[in-house]
């Protein structure tokens, strides 16, 4: 009877395995078969797309660039060509207005110039690129120089004495060279906007490098529009080694010889926080013209320094 038993546990046994064997092969054929039909799918999806794509309706043959100066859009027109040169995988043209690689134009075209603050890119028609430039906001001026001053005393500002000015967006980086028209914030003319910098240490055609860091410009940008609004005429700050600084400002009282204003010197530095400098600037240059408005007297400065506290140093001009 044992025997019996154990015969039919057997032969169950190696049913069950046969069974499982062939579950495993007709699972491992539909896998296979599965993975075949992808392929070829992918394969057709793959040619089709190529085909449709290789059309020359489809085919990228103009690049529109509007927004840039004429000096630099040959440039940036001949980055989005390169960047529109090649294919995909080998397969589908980049020069393909279904398949153009909007984001590496973009890139590509920021890169050509420091002077692009962004770049918009989008199909004109069905073979065309349309790419609209956006260039930077001056946020100040910056020479690559010392400054000069004429036998008044008066900082010359003309930019045509002055081919080595160079406007800086908000950061301090340098972008573009300055039209030789352009005069500095304390001028009065319309375009005198722009707060000037010294900075003699700069290389020869500064372009993509900055007038000093942008900490210390963003600094030096406040104290300047402090400086202003408490009745100060800036005109310039010479930026010079180990954060020590110059600030050439309007003096209170018109020299007689000419129309134009003496300048003043005003030393300081970043070794004192530039909001103690400028307190204690404000409290001398005002106590100092109410004392000359009592007396009915002139008062040009020669230079005023402000680095030590509330000590502040200076000598008049006679």
């Amino acid at each position: 009877m044992n025997i019996h038993k154990r015969q039919n546990i057997a032969r169950r046994t190696q049913s069950k395995s046969n069974q499982s064997r062939s579950f495993e092969e007709r699972k491992k054929r539909r896998i296979v078969l599965g993975s075949i039909a992808g392929v070829l799918a992918i394969a057709s999806l793959s040619f089709a797309a190529y085909k449709v794509t290789s059309l020359p309706t489809f085919a990228l043959t103009d690049v529109q660039v509007t927004g840039a100066e004429p000096d630099v859009t040959p440039s940036l027109r001949a980055a989005v060509y390169r960047t529109l040169q090649g294919t995909y995988l080998g397969i589908f043209s980049r020069a393909n207005a279904l398949l153009y690689p909007k984001g590496a134009i973009m890139a590509a075209v920021g890169a050509v110039s420091p002077r692009i603050a962004s770049v918009k890119v989008s199909r004109d028609g069905l073979h065309g690129l349309k790419v609209a430039i956006s260039e930077k906001d001056p946020a100040a001026v910056a020479c690559a120089s010392l400054p000069n001053f004429d036998d008044n005393g008066a900082l010359i500002q003309d930019d045509s004495e002055q081919s080595d000015c160079y406007f800086t967006d908000d950061s301090g980086l340098i972008f573009k060279r300055t039209p030789t028209t352009t005069p500095a914030a304390a001028s009065g003319s319309s375009l005198g906007i722009y707060n000037r910098y010294y900075a003699p240490s700069l290389q020869d055609n500064p372009v993509g490098s900055y007038a000093t860091s942008t900490e210390a410009f963003h600094s030096l940008q406040n104290f300047i529009k402090a400086v202003r609004a408490g009745g100060i005429i800036p005109e310039a700050i010479l930026i010079k080694a180990g954060g020590e600084y110059e600030l050439y400002v309007q003096n209170p009282t018109r020299s007689s010889a000419s129309s134009a204003s003496s300048t003043a010197i005003i030393y300081f530095n970043s070794t004192v926080p530039f909001a103690t400098q400028l307190a204690n600037l404000s409290a001398f240059w005002n106590s100092m013209s109410r004392t000359a408005r009592a007396k009915n007297s002139a008062l040009n400065y020669e230079y005023i320094d402000i680095r030590y506290g509330s000590n502040v140093f200076y000598r008049l001009i006679q």
